[in-house]
């Protein structure tokens, strides 16, 4: 299997910049395994989202890197003033072969549970928990829905982060439902906490120390 056999989709972004993005079909494990380490070897950013012999390559925009980034600064900005122990894994791919299924978060967190890596370094999905906390941002089209792993792989908590809006998901052992709250950070106005993301898209820095004098004043107390 080639590139020239990919189907390729015209994105739906508002970045100037092509949005590279492949589609394969019938793809076997291990030669998603292999796309993995080769795209890693040739430094290529790209996300590989992988389901049940369908396999996407879609690189990334500096549009999607800002919001994802501006999300996680402030999260974690938040988890230190609140004093809440957080261990962020960033983009770290997380598959199961047993499942078929493997994908890359836009951000990742164990909050309550710790991460179990096997003797070659990988994130070990089946003997140790999946991350607590996964930041997707919605901001180009995929072809391979995300949410259907996740809840494979029991993800108990999603972020899905659109331009207009951040929705909270909580994994109930079949679906992920919509939740007005953070299980794991329930004093966190999220409505409060999107309007800081759309801040700091457009200026981190700024929009951090405004979040900070929130937390610090109005926002919610320990």
């Amino acid at each position: 299997m080639t590139l020239a056999q990919a189907t390729v989709v015209r994105p739906r972004t508002r970045q100037a910049a092509p949005l590279q993005h492949f589609v394969f079909e019938d793809v076997p494990w291990d030669f998603y395994e292999r796309t993995l380490v080769q795209l890693e070897r040739a430094g290529q950013h790209a996300r590989v989202t992988y389901d049940q012999g369908r396999m996407e390559i879609m690189t990334v925009t500096a549009w999607h890197e800002n919001i994802k980034t501006a999300a996680a600064r402030l999260l974690e900005h938040y988890s230190f003033v609140m004093d809440i122990p957080i261990k962020g894994l960033g983009n770290l791919t997380c598959r199961r072969k047993d499942l078929k299924k493997g994908l890359e978060p836009d951000e990742c967190y164990y909050i309550r549970t710790k991460p179990l890596v096997n003797e070659k370094g990988f994130l070990d999905l089946v003997k140790g928990p999946p991350p607590d906390l996964v930041i997707e941002v919605e901001v180009t089209r995929s072809d391979i829905p995300k949410q259907p792993i996740y809840q494979a792989l029991r993800v108990p908590e999603l972020w899905r982060l659109r331009e207009d809006r951040l929705t909270v998901l909580r994994f109930d052992g079949k679906t992920h439902v919509p939740i007005p709250k953070s299980v794991h950070f329930p004093k966190l106005d999220m409505n409060e906490f999107f309007t800081f993301i759309k801040r700091a898209i457009e200026d981190q820095h700024e929009a951090i120390k405004a979040f900070d004098r929130w937390l610090r004043g109005a926002g919610p107390h320990k």
